[in-house]
């Protein structure tokens, strides 16, 4: 009988045996989730990115001659209806990104088509800034970027492409980051 006990005490696992195996699988698990996020973010920055590019092209052409310089104008009812934004972009007939924060298009007071973007963070204006600095490389449409504080400040305008993704122009004291991409119209080239 004492030899069966040893037997079935062998064949059996231990608490800590368990607890490895389930910390391991754990640890697997996180890896896969991280990077599955890691991926998910990157798709929302790649999406936005080509979302600016395609809608300010499409809306520079858009834009009336006959429409007031001098004073600001929310164009992005007038995007929504032309179908030049993406339906994953709109909700309740405004404009969200997909962090479901504010997008706004409009002409400003100078003349500018502005993308006016909300990002959650640093490492989104960081790689946002990048992406679309680095496709608008050599093309002249693209007249500045804003960075800073949504409706408070203090802004910083950047004039020369492409920014660095690892730059420092970022660096702003909120959670949530405006960035404004002006591009040239007919006015305003």
């Amino acid at each position: 009988m004492c030899s069966l006990n040893r037997r079935q005490k062998s064949q059996a696992f231990s608490l800590i045996e368990a607890a490895i195996v389930l910390a391991i699988v754990g640890l697997v698990l996180g890896g896969i989730w991280m990077a599955a996020a890691s991926v998910q973010e990157n798709n929302r920055l790649r999406r936005t990115a080509e979302m600016i590019l395609s809608t300010s092209a499409s809306m520079r052409q858009l834009i009336p001659a006959s429409m007031t310089t001098g004073v600001w104008q929310n164009l992005s009812s007038m995007a929504v209806s032309a179908k030049l934004v993406p339906d994953d972009f709109i909700q309740n007939g405004g404009l969200v990104t997909p962090w479901g924060t504010s997008l706004v298009l409009a002409l400003n007071q100078v003349g500018y088509l502005q993308v006016s973007v909300m990002v959650p963070n640093k490492a989104a204006c960081l790689r946002l800034a990048s992406l679309v600095t680095n496709a608008m490389r050599g093309n002249a449409h693209l007249a500045q970027l804003q960075i800073g504080i949504p409706s408070v400040g203090p802004w910083t305008t950047y004039t020369n492409w492409p920014l660095s993704p690892g730059g420092t122009h970022c660096n702003v004291a909120s959670s949530t980051i405006e960035m404004a991409f002006m591009f040239t119209t007919a006015r305003a080239n």
